[in-house]
């Protein structure tokens, strides 16, 4: 067959099979390139693609390559200015006659800043699991980052809270924590983060269910799905990644929707945790033998799975199995191991011909005529493509991906490193973090006093505990109340946001209440109590339930911050009891 004729039916294999191929290539064989270059044709002919991003490869796919490297003009002695030197990739699109695009794309991960570094990529939504993709099975897969009791006490809060027709994320809180004696039992801490965290979500409020997914397919001319930035914890990327894939296509096959899809895996092992009993090489067999079937089911959908692996070896053998086709690099071909697995594999397109070849470059470095590591170089981004029916054609090159791909050059590292911080910027999750920890906190003082069945929706779209009761308020100790008056003096009535009250602003407003006695009641102790969780846990739960905190300014003094529609409809509700009078100050009185 000749090289136009091989490369013709190549191209057909690929738009018209549905069955899985991969990019079998060592570090640095060009294989992302060669896979993101294909990706990027089969778009162009009409399929959807959805790229699960392991190590942040696609994170320029919709930036053009820049045309030269993004340092900046190199002034010399004599006055003389050198030009940036040309980025070869634009330099291949050119000589190919291609033009450099960015597309449109759509940018995904996993709602988890818990378990993710500090910043993440301004392009990125984070994607929360919606509650209705828990099945039996997948509370099993739980157990890779929970202990066994967590999971089945996960599992019994989440069935009685009504299971995927009636489950909300309050709900299994509330049925989670309810099992346990707050007198008796620790905080379930990891497993409370957890839902606390905005991991989860209720049916149907996430981008990555299935009706919003295929919508985002539909728009957009990829879509990309992360867990590039989960840091020591990819595990719980991996189990939201198997949730997404197995839920799609349920529902794929479920519902008659017209699709044309790619699921690519840039790392084959991206959906198999580490970390569990069995071992990761057995769970990949099953999740892929569970989602390949489900590739078979989708009625009038058509999907296809491919993959990127470093090397055979990682490839349990269902799978190569069930594998039509494979780019495998020369490279690898070059170690008797992988070459005997391949040949057993794909034993009609592994014929003499290739052996051939192989024993050609062999001796190159056996005759001398070429070093080992000059032999590496001629041969990355080269490829032997072969398929089970007997077909094999060797490509010499594959054309360079239009969209942005940063090479793995050290000596141009920090040079792209500056490019990228520029061209993608990142957010700080802190914020995020911090604001789990808080709901975190609030859940725990509700558990603790006892609240759990008290609650109110607030502006700030998270669960705040609920008014407090009357008895509550009668015991508040004299400074706390000293605290309410004087801040009641200090808010207007009709405020409703967020306000800040230095403490010697406080105080000053106390002395007009009660001269002789502020000085002790508001001392600083009281004060900072309130945001102390081992001191004073009766009154710092009652102000929470105020709306009143502790904070500090931009210059790290303590301030007092209040919610001021929470404050007004609590002194609405209790202002005669809340009031301070000077006479009723009792040193022997408790604060619990």
């Amino acid at each position: 067959m000749s090289p136009e004729k091989g490369e013709a039916y190549l191209r057909y294999l690929l738009a018209k099979s549905t069955d899985p191929w991969a990019f079998i290539g060592i570090r640095g064989s060009r294989k992302t390139w060669g896979a993101t270059t294909i990706l990027e044709r089969l778009r162009m002919m009409g399929k959807k693609v959805l790229i699960i991003d392991y190590k942040g490869d696609d994170e320029t796919r919709h930036l053009k390559p820049p045309k030269y490297m993004p340092d900046k003009l190199l002034k010399l002695e004599d006055g003389r200015v050198v030009e940036p030197r040309p980025v070869k990739q634009s330099v291949l699109l050119k000589e190919a006659g291609l033009k450099a695009r960015g597309w449109k794309v759509k940018y995904l991960t996993f709602y988890a800043p818990f378990a993710m570094g500090k910043y993440l990529p301004r392009i990125f939504e984070m994607a929360p699991i919606p509650l209705d993709f828990m099945t039996p099975s997948a509370f099993k897969h739980v157990e890779g980052f929970f202990t066994r009791s967590e999971a089945r006490a996960f599992q019994d809060a989440y069935y009685d809270a009504g299971g995927k027709w009636e489950a909300t994320v309050q709900k299994v809180i509330k049925n989670f924590l309810r099992e346990l004696n707050p007198k008796r039992s620790k905080t379930p801490a990891r497993m409370l983060a957890m839902l606390t965290s905005g991991f989860f979500c209720d049916p149907g409020e996430s981008p990555i269910s299935p009706p919003n997914l295929i919508e985002a397919l539909n728009e957009y001319d990829f879509v990309v799905l992360s867990i590039a930035h989960f840091s020591g914890d990819e595990d719980i990327g991996r189990f939201g990644l198997y949730l997404t894939l197995w839920n799609l296509l349920s529902y794929l096959r479920d519902n008659s929707v017209s699709i044309n899809l790619i699921v690519h895996l840039r790392e084959l092992t991206a959906i198999a945790p580490r970390a569990w009993a069995v071992g990761q090489e057995f769970h990949l067999r099953k999740l892929f033998a569970d989602l390949l079937a489900l590739f078979r089911q989708t009625k009038t959908a058509y999907t296809t799975f491919t993959y990127e692996v470093q090397s055979v070896k990682n490839i349990p053998q269902m799978i190569l199995d069930n594998t039509f086709a494979v780019f495998v690099s020369p490279i690898n071909l070059l170690d008797e191991t992988e070459a005997g697995r391949i040949k057993q594999s794909f034993k009609q397109a592994f014929d003499s011909e290739v052996q051939k070849k192989l024993d050609y470059y062999v001796g190159l470095v056996q005759r001398g005529q070429m070093k080992e590591e000059r032999l590496y170089e001629m041969l990355k981004g080269r490829w032997f493509f072969l398929t089970k029916s007997g077909f094999r054609f060797f490509v010499k090159n594959i054309e360079v991906p239009q969209s942005c791909m940063i090479p793995e050059a050290r000596e141009e590292a920090e040079a792209w490193a500056k490019w990228f911080e520029e061209k993608v910027p990142s957010i700080d999750l802190e914020p995020l973090g911090k604001q789990g920890i808080k709901l975190y906190r609030i859940w725990k003082g509700r558990w603790k006093a006892g609240l759990l069945d008290e609650e109110r929706e607030t502006e700030y779209g998270f669960i705040e505990l609920s008014l407090p009761r009357k008895e509550e308020v009668e015991k508040a100790p004299p400074y706390f109340k000293l605290l309410c008056t004087a801040l009641r003096r200090l808010i207007p009535q009709d405020a409703d946001g967020l306000m800040s009250f230095s403490v010697v602003e406080v105080k000053d407003e106390a002395r007009k209440i009660d001269p002789e006695k502020a000085w002790y009641l508001l001392r600083l102790r009281n004060i900072r109590g309130l945001s102390n969780p081992k001191q004073k846990k009766r009154t710092r739960i009652l102000a929470e339930k105020m709306g009143i905190t502790i904070g500090t300014t931009p210059e790290g003094n303590q301030a007092i911050l209040v919610r001021c529609a929470i404050y007004n409809k609590v002194w609405e509700e209790y202002g005669e009891v809340l009031r301070y009078e000077p006479k009723q100050l009792d040193f022997t009185q408790s604060d619990g």
